[in-house]
């Protein structure tokens, strides 16, 4: 039977050991590298697919019907064979055809036991492994990271992104974009369409034409747009000159600069516009909805709510309509404009009125529950 002073003695020494390797893991280390490089043949209209993880893709195009891939893997460890167990680990795939060129990073398990725990091995190094790709301008990239960050030089082709916790930068795609985004930053300077998913993340398309979005758990700032069709929850947009928009929108914020006609569709979300040119359909339940001025000569406005406020600025209309009911709510019109209608029974009410003439181009309907809306002008 053991002692309890041959007890005291084992914990002694298995917390030597501890403080030794941990000792070990954070003193001593030098960097180690490894380089390797491929250059390939490849057609003007080829792709290029690139995966990577724990580390940086570089793209960068040029002019040349070829692909040169650079790889170098940094190992941080306290010796030469720790740095060449993780170098064995780690594989570059490379493949090629025609109009194909791939490379992908391989990682294989570290071997661990108890004693390589508590005398040192390649488990206790740390690496990176960054990727130089030079690629034609005109081909199409398929990009997919884990733990990485990425750098693009504009791209005449599409791409394919799938990224995962890491950030990426891009001067632009002149071709389709498909995305998948989550846990980092995007930013994309230019782009002609976006079809894409992000989550828990930031996105920023300085100047874009189509984009069709599901977000989540995510801040998106878009300056200029054609065409937008947004899914979004628990969000925040901050949105420029946009042409069209569909929202979709649960327990987001919206703040758009101008935009010409949109479709909104919104629970327990807020959105602000300063200036609404053409059309707005706007059907809330628990918001607030925000229009500062309307544009002169613009079209139709259907507001429904329910548990949402209104408020509509139209100081630029010159001439417009008005036709709102409510239900346990509350119509507030300016004295600028002539009631024709104003009935209440009980907890309703419905007011028509009109500026300039009552034959009207431009018409605002409302029909609200729990909620007010409110004309300015």
């Amino acid at each position: 039977m053991m002692t309890t002073q041959s007890k005291t003695v084992l914990f002694f020494v298995f917390l030597t050991i501890i403080s030794l390797r941990l000792l070990g893991n954070d003193s001593f280390r030098k960097e180690y590298t490894k380089e390797i490089s491929k250059e390939f043949s490849t057609d003007p209209s080829g792709e290029v697919n690139i995966f990577n993880k724990y580390g940086t893709v570089d793209i960068k195009s040029w002019n040349e019907n070829r692909v040169k891939i650079e790889v170098k893997i940094i190992v941080n460890a306290s010796k030469q064979s720790e740095a060449d167990d993780v170098f064995e680990r780690i594989d570059i795939n490379f493949n090629s055809r025609d109009d194909y060129v791939s490379a992908e990073t391989v990682i294989a398990s570290p071997k661990t036991s108890v004693f390589s725990w508590f005398w040192g091995s390649n488990s206790s190094a740390d690496y990176k492994i960054h990727y130089l790709v030079h690629m034609p301008k005109t081909n199409a990239l398929r990009l997919e990271t884990k733990y990485c960050d990425a750098t693009m030089d504009y791209l005449s082709g599409g791409a394919e992104l799938q990224m995962k916790y890491g950030d990426f930068d891009s001067e632009g795609f002149g071709g389709n974009v498909t995305m998948f985004l989550s846990y980092g930053k995007g930013k994309i300077m230019t782009l002609k369409n976006l079809d894409g998913e992000l989550s828990y993340g930031r996105l920023v398309l300085p100047k874009c034409h189509d984009v069709t979005l599901q977000s989540k758990y995510s801040k998106v700032k878009i300056s200029k747009g054609g065409d937008l069709a947004l899914d979004s929850k628990y969000d925040t947009y901050q949105l420029g000159d946009i042409r069209e928009m569909q929202v979709v929108g649960r327990y987001s914020d919206y703040s758009i600069n101008q935009i010409d006609n949109i479709q909104f569709d919104g629970k327990y979300s807020d959105i602000k516009i300063f200036l609404l040119v053409n059309n707005g359909s706007f059907d809330s339940k628990y918001g607030n909805i925000i229009i500062t001025n309307i544009e002169d000569g613009f079209g139709l406005i259907e507001l429904e709510g329910k548990y949402t406020d209104f408020k509509i600025g139209t100081e630029m209309a010159k001439s417009f309509c008005v036709e709102a009911e409510s239900e346990y709510g509350d119509i507030s019109v300016p004295p600028q404009l002539k009631v024709t209608e104003k009935v209440k029974e009980g907890n309703s009410q419905a007011v028509s009125a009109f500026l300039t003439s009552r034959t009207c181009s431009s018409r605002i309907f409302s029909v609200i529950k729990y909620g007010q809306l409110r004309i300015i002008h």
